[in-house]
Order: structure tokens, then C-alpha cells, then sequence
């Protein structure tokens, strides 16, 4: 199974790099190891050596067949080493330089987690400070300095990414003292790294080799161009050790060859020699070096010059000097110039030399002296953020100072108070001793209690069954009344129906008269048996809630019809959302109704003239639904609003009802998890809210 995983994965990077390759002979006999691989090391090794031989705008589609393979096989080691080449792939991407950090996340050995990810970040970062505007870079320096938590002394990779951070910032805008200062901190930490850490190594020592150079300190620069060579022959010996037959390091060691040979004034001839051939080697095979005429010209003045061919070097000097644009490179060369026509009393190129390098050196001096404003102004400004952190570290002690005081008497005061607590403990002991004694001759006298009150147990027992066997009959005792009472009332309203439907025309209206008024009462005599009824299974929570979809608008007409019958004359009853969409709530529509009825019940009763109003109100999130009740009646007094809630409750004693409607109300608004009030606020009459949630 395995064997066909890695044939199958074999097979699909073939077709992509057949598809994407020229006739090239070595990429299709590496393409041919790769079909034939059987071992997921073999697959790796072919696929490196397509990636080192791929031209670059192929090789960010060749490190993700790499990284995807080894991490199908949870390669740690080759996800590493597939993550280190995405870094310089992907150092201008800020998108796949996110993912890029997801990826360093997934690496499961924290060395190489750490080293990967201090690595990435410090070229990444770099790369954007170096792009920013010079005016930009000093300003955020000065607040990198000013709010960056100094790193960790105990994590080195903390103070190498600070340190880089700040070289990036000064690099091409102070490279003055300051520079060096923190450059010399930087490859003193560098040092220490270990071997895993190659590539930050090699990455320091490419970038220092260049402003030693520059500034003069050709021995710290041949040292850093040596370093930048051990690397890479380090990284060929392990890769070469792992199969790949093809990867090489031509670009950094060809550009560490020719810095090394422009400090041909403090190398031997034998070192210049060996330079000079190491360069001719990797040009002879390397065609992008044996094009780079500029290159090519550059690496023979400085050769002749080291050999102190002097005439020979005059004219590739003067033809360089036309075409470099670098006023570092510009220097060194009309120095070299004047160095050579000296050596064979060229007067006429000497003079040339001696006003190019004049020219050159005044560029120089203004330059300088901008690097030395800019420097003197950041030390400054540093110099200002270190009296103000001092001062912040003066304050912060001082504050530690009073803190340990206060901690002092605040000590005192706890050991004051544990000694007196110690003393009321021990008070407490002797009296709790003394209760003891007491407790012992109680005890006898409590078992003598226990087996009276056991005596008595057994009497409520039986008098608790007593007890539940008459509130059981008690209970068939009203079902059957209500029953009974239910179905004379049923059929008087029928019959009071059908007689004034019966009734001739002449008379009908004074019949039907007398049948609403015995309608209307059969109706609240039903109201009030029905209140009686539930009031025992509200109180005990025993009254179940059925939850379904019910329609609001349904649910309100419903009621409003009902209970028309019941309004006085004179007084309208209007529902304000009759027109509005309708609101599908869930909720048991049975017990909704029971309230909403009691309510306009209510408000009929207590209104004689005016009208009455229903409405409800979603919330704001959509959640709750407000019905309210607004009449035009005699209101309710102040100080009564909860009063009237209560169980038997009745402000007017005149009026119908058994004062049971409001408290079945507050009931089931409990029941269905919602609340009932009166707005005190409204003084015109009366207004109930009846808050419910919607699902």
C-alpha cells in the first residue's frame, strides 16, 4: 500500500514537471528516478533535485510539491528544510507569508519551531523596514526603541530579532558608530547559535560583509565573507549526504569570492590566487556569470590590481567607472585608480583620478555629514527615551518602596489580628467544653423527645393519609360539580340561543335581549368554575405546558371576538395590529388566549365608556413579544399595582368575579417563563403588559 502511495505521488509531480519542462536530459532522468521510487526517501531526494535544478519562476510550484509530500509522511525534518527555501520564495508576498507562519506553527520540535520561525520573521521584517521611506524608517525607530519590550536576556533568538530589527532601521540612513555598535552585539550572539541555525548565521554574514566593507573594516569583512563560505560548504556537504546531486551555492560563493578579493591589500598572494581561480571556476561553469560583463570586469581590476598589473587594470577601470552607479564602488575604484597610475607615473589618468576621487570624496563628506546629523539626532532622541525610562524606574521602585511598607503594616496588623483570633478561638474552646457537658445531658433527655416525637410521626402519618384520601374525594367532588354545572349552563345558553331564533320577528329583538344577557352570564359563571378548577394545578406547578407554532394575529381576533359580547355600549374595542404581518410565535396557544381573554375580561368590566385597546410589540433582539391592554376605566389606585395580582383579590367588592382572574394570570405568565404588570406610568385609565419569550 505504501509502495503505490509513494508511485502515485511519484507520478503526478512527473506529469506536473513534464508538462512544465523543456526537453532538458538530467530533468528527465531525475523525472524517471521519481516514477520509479519506492521509499518515501527516494521520493524526497528526486524531488530536491528538481527543485535545485528548476529555473526560479518554477521553483514556488516545486517547494510545495516538497512541503506537501513531507508532511503527508509527517516528515519533520524535510517540512523544515521545504519551509526555510519558502522563506526567500515568498520574502515579497505578504499573503503566502501568512501561511507560511501557519505552516512553522505545525513543526512539532520546538528547536526547529523556534529556529524556523526567528528566521522567517527576521527576513520578512528586514525586507519591509528596508522598503520603507528613509524618513519612515528613522521615525519607527525611534518608536521600535521607545515601546518595544527589551527582549528576554535568557531567549538569544529575542535579542538576534531585536538587534536585526534595529540594523535594518539605520541600515542606508545612520551607518554611523550606532551601526557598529549594535552590528558587534548582533555577531556576538550569532556566534553562539547552533548548527540548525545555518541559515540566520549565513544571513548575517552576507549582510555584514557588505558594511564592513563599506566602512573600512576590511578585516571584519574578510572574516564575515570567509564565514558566508564555511556555510556553504557545510550546507553542500549535508545536502550532498542526503542525495542531492545538483544543489549548489555558486551565487552566494561567487559574490563572497569577489568581496573577498577587494581586499586584496591586506590578503596574501597565495589567498588571491586561490580567490581568483574559485571565481574562474564557478564562471566557467555558470553561464549567468560568464554574461555579466560588469561582474566579470569588476572581479579582473581587483585581481589586477592585487597582482599589480597596473597598466593592464587603468583601462577597465576608467570603463567601470561609467557604468557603476554605487558611490561605494565608485570610491573604491577612482582609489584604486589613483593608486595605480601613481605605481607607473601616469600623469594624466593620475589628475583624472585625483578630481573623480575629489569629486567623489566631497559626495562623500555631505553624505556623511547627513549620516552624522541623523545619527547625533537619534542618539539624542535615544539618549531622551533613557532619562524618561530612568526616571520611570526611579518611580517604580519608589512605588515598590511604599508597596513594601504598606505590605509591612498590613503584616502587622494580620499577625495583631490572627493573635486576637487565636485568644476569641481559645475563649470559644473553653465555652464550647463547657456546652459539651450540657450537650451530654440533653442528649439523654432528646432520645427521650425522639421517641415521643416518633410516636407523633406515626399520628401525622396517619392523619396525612386521612388528610389526601379527603382532598382526593374533595377533588371528584368539584369535577363532578363542575361538570354537572357546566352542561345545565351549556344547555340554557343553547336553548336561550334557539328561542330567540325562534321568536317571531316583531319580537326577536327583545328575546335575543334576554338571551346575550343569558349568554353573558352563563359566560362568567363558566369563567368563574373554570378559575376555581385551575387554580389548584397552577399553584401546585402540575398544569403541563404544550409548546407549538401559533399564530399572534390568529390568537388576538380570536380573543377580541370572544370577549365583544362583553363590552359595554358606548365602548369600542380595537386591535392596533389587525393590518400588521402576521408573527408566528412558539408558545402554548391555549394558555396565551386564557391570559389574553382575562385581560380584555378585565378591562371590559372596569370600563363603562371610552374604548379598549390591544396591541403587542416584538423587541428589540427579537426575542420577547409585549401584548398589552389599554382602557379608558377607572384605572387602578396608586400603591395597588401589585395588590391586585393577589389570590381573592378584589378592589371593589361590588364587582363581578371571584378576584381569581389576575392571579391565574401571574400563574401562567410564571408558567410560560414570562412576566405580567401594570404600567403605572398610564394614569388615563388602566394598562396591562404581558411580556412572553417567542420561541
Amino acid at each position: 500500500m505504501a509502495n503505490n502511495r509513494f508511485r502515485y505521488i511519484a507520478l503526478l509531480t512527473v506529469l506536473f514537471w513534464g508538462l512544465c519542462a523543456s526537453a532538458n536530459g538530467i530533468r528527465e532522468q531525475i523525472m524517471e528516478e521519481l516514477a520509479q521510487s519506492r521509499t518515501a526517501q527516494d521520493t524526497i531526494k528526486a524531488l530536491f533535485n528538481l527543485y535545485d535544478i528548476a529555473p526560479y519562476s518554477e521553483r514556488m510550484e516545486a517547494v510545495e510539491h516538497i512541503y506537501d509530500f513531507a508532511e503527508k509522511n509527517d516528515d519533520q525534518k524535510n517540512m523544515f528544510e521545504a519551509m526555510r527555501l519558502m522563506v526567500s520564495i515568498y520574502e515579497g508576498n505578504d499573503s503566502l507569508q501568512n501561511i507560511l507562519h501557519k505552516r512553522i506553527g505545525n513543526l512539532k520540535d520546538a528547536n526547529l519551531k523556534q529556529s524556523l520561525s526567528s528566521y522567517a520573521r527576521i527576513r520578512f521584517n528586514s525586507h519591509s523596514i528596508k522598503m520603507l521611506p528613509e524618513d519612515v524608517r528613522l521615525k519607527n525607530l525611534l518608536e521600535y526603541i521607545a515601546y518595544y519590550k527589551h527582549p528576554d536576556s535568557s531567549n538569544i533568538y529575542e535579542q538576534i530579532e531585536y538587534l536585526f530589527y534595529l540594523c535594518s532601521f539605520l541600515h542606508g540612513s545612520a551607518e554611523g558608530n550606532l551601526m557598529i555598535n549594535y552590528l558587534h552585539q548582533l555577531q556576538e550572539l550569532i556566534d553562539k547559535l547552533p548548527p540548525r541555525d545555518m541559515s540566520i548565521i549565513a544571513m548575517f554574514y552576507i549582510y555584514a560583509s557588505d558594511f564592513y566593507f563599506n566602512s573600512g573594516r576590511l578585516e571584519d569583512a574578510v572574516r564575515a565573507n570567509r564565514k558566508v563560505l564555511e556555510t556553504n560548504k557545510e550546507f553542500d556537504r549535508i545536502h550532498k549526504s542526503e542525495g542531492r546531486r545538483y544543489r549548489n551555492y555558486d551565487g552566494t560563493s561567487y559574490s563572497a569570492y569577489h568581496k573577498l578579493l577587494r581586499c586584496y591589500s591586506i590578503l596574501s598572494l597565495d589567498e588571491i590566487e586561490d580567490y581568483y581561480s574559485k571565481l574562474i571556476e564557478i564562471t566557467n561553469r555558470n553561464s549567468r556569470y560568464k554574461e555579466n560583463t560588469e561582474l566579470r570586469t569588476n572581479t579582473e581590476i581587483y585581481y589586477l590590481l592585487a597582482k599589480m598589473q597596473y597598466a593592464r587594470a587603468i583601462p577597465l577601470i576608467l570603463q567601470q567607472l561609467k557604468t557603476v552607479g554605487s558611490i561605494d564602488e565608485r570610491q573604491l575604484l577612482a582609489k584604486s585608480l589613483i593608486n595605480a597610475a601613481q605605481a607607473i607615473n601616469d600623469k594624466n589618468t593620475l589628475l583624472k583620478a585625483l578630481t573623480l576621487y575629489a569629486d567623489i570624496l566631497q559626495e562623500r563628506i555631505a553624505t556623511n555629514a547627513k549620516v552624522n546629523d541623523k545619527e547625533l539626532q537619534i542618539l539624542g532622541e535615544i539618549n531622551t527615551l533613557k532619562q524618561e525610562n530612568n526616571d520611570l524606574i526611579s518611580k517604580t521602585r519608589e512605588n515598590d518602596r511604599k508597596q513594601h511598607k504598606r505590605f509591612v503594616i498590613y503584616s502587622i496588623i494580620i499577625l495583631i489580628a490572627v493573635i486576637a483570633l487565636l485568644i476569641i478561638v481559645f475563649e470559644l474552646y473553653c465555652k464550647a467544653r463547657k456546652l459539651a457537658d450540657k450537650l451530654t445531658k440533653s442528649n439523654q433527655m432528646l432520645i427521650n423527645e425522639r421517641d415521643t416525637l416518633s410516636r407523633a410521626q406515626k399520628e401525622l402519618i396517619d392523619a396525612r393519609d386521612k388528610a389526601k384520601e379527603a382532598n382526593r374525594i374533595k377533588t371528584d367532588f368539584v369535577n363532578n360539580v363542575s361538570h354537572e354545572i357546566r352542561t345545565p349552563l351549556a344547555v340554557i345558553n343553547e336553548y336561550s340561543t334557539l328561542v330567540a331564533d325562534c321568536a317571531e320577528e316583531n319580537r326577536k329583538p327583545y328575546i335575543r335581549k334576554f338571551a346575550e344577557i343569558i349568554s353573558l352570564n352563563t359566560d362568567l359563571l363558566l369563567t368563574l368554575v373554570n378559575d376555581v378548577l385551575d387554580l389548584p394545578s397552577l399553584e401546585n406547578t402540575k398544569m403541563s405546558v404544550h409548546y407549538e407554532s401559533a399564530s399572534v394575529l390568529s390568537i388576538c381576533r380570536f380573543t377580541i371576538q370572544s370577549v365583544s359580547k362583553h363590552v359595554a355600549p358606548g365602548v369600542s374595542l380595537v386591535f392596533d395590529n389587525d393590518n400588521d404581518p402576521d408573527v408566528i410565535i412558539r408558545t402554548d396557544p391555549r394558555r396565551l388566549e386564557q391570559v389574553l381573554l382575562n385581560m380584555l375580561m378585565n378591562a371590559a368590566k372596569f370600563t363603562e365608556s371610552g374604548k379598549i385597546n390591544m396591541a403587542y410589540q416584538l423587541s428589540d433582539d427579537k426575542t420577547k413579544i409585549t401584548f398589552s391592554v389599554t382602557d379608558t376605566g377607572i384605572g387602578i389606585p396608586r400603591g395597588k399595582e401589585e395588590v391586585i395580582f393577589s389570590r381573592f383579590e378584589k378592589l371593589n367588592s361590588e364587582t363581578q368575579g371571584n378576584g381569581l382572574g389576575l392571579y391565574i394570570c401571574r400563574l401562567i405568565a410564571d408558567l410560560l417563563k414570562g412576566e405580567i404588570k401594570v404600567d403605572a406610568d398610564y394614569r388615563k385609565g388602566a394598562r396591562f403588559l404581558f411580556t412572553i419569550p417567542i420561541n
